[in-house]
């Protein structure tokens, strides 16, 4: 697929610009999304002008400033948590401990999407459109329909299952101590925190929200803390 020019990327810039976000990091990621959309359209056969409409379409009026109120308000309120960290982290680490004996060594082997959906971004280094420096994509992006459920790629706790600001509605699930996985996204969520999973259990659905210009799952696979190619662990 190929990847837009100098000017291209700055006519995507400037046409976001007119959204007037004031969130530096937002209007980065928004940047990265629209850009893909727009290869990705212009791989379809779209002419460059068609393309980065379509991917403007995506959102509807108003959902930019929408998408950058919720990010601040996760930013506020995870700030509001830090300073209680001192009664919070004796309850972490206790969790940590239940969900360490709870679990044995079971890493992700199978796909989060049943069916045969279309990897539309794979893991690896890419060049920023905003910054122009390369950036890790830290997972995959899997194309499909609003409402295809998703699937525990492995059993495990659900330690994370809320909003999370440019990730739209999301889900992590510690596996065991070496192993957790991401889902970012979703349309809806039907885990919730501390839930016990096996692995094919459906725990939500894909969506559109965050910062995403379709509706695709952004999945995410961490081995020791660090980011991962999940197609490495994914079983045709």
């Amino acid at each position: 697929m190929s990847e837009l020019t100098s000017l291209q990327t700055l006519l995507v810039e400037q046409r976001l610009s007119e959204s007037h976000l004031k969130y530096r990091p937002l209007q980065e990621e928004l940047l990265d999304h629209l850009c893909c959309a727009a290869e990705e359209n212009m791989a379809m056969g779209m002419a460059f002008p068609e393309a980065m409409e379509a991917a403007f379409r995506h959102f509807g009026e108003g959902e930019f400033e929408t998408i950058e109120r919720q990010t601040l308000l996760t930013i506020k309120n995870k700030y509001l948590i830090m300073k209680k960290l001192p009664v919070l982290t004796l309850i972490a680490l206790l969790f940590s401990i239940s969900v360490s004996q709870a679990i044995q060594n079971d890493p992700p082997s199978i796909a989060p999407l049943k069916g045969d959906f279309k990897v539309t971004s794979d893991y690896g280094m890419r060049v920023h459109p905003f910054s122009k420096e390369k950036k890790l994509h830290r997972g995959i992006d899997i194309k499909a329909p609003i409402g295809t459920a998703i699937v525990a790629t492995s059993a495990g706790v659900i330690v994370f299952a809320e909003t999370d600001g440019l990730n739209g509605l999301k889900v992590v699930i510690k596996h065991d101590e070496e192993f957790q996985t991401a889902y970012c996204h979703l349309s809806k969520i039907d885990v919730k925190n501390g839930q016990k999973i096996n692995k094919g259990d459906i725990i939500g659905a894909v969506g559109n929200t965050g910062a995403s210009t379709a509706p695709h799952l952004h999945y995410e696979v961490l081995k020791n803390g660090e980011y991962v190619d999940p197609a490495e662990f994914m079983k045709p």
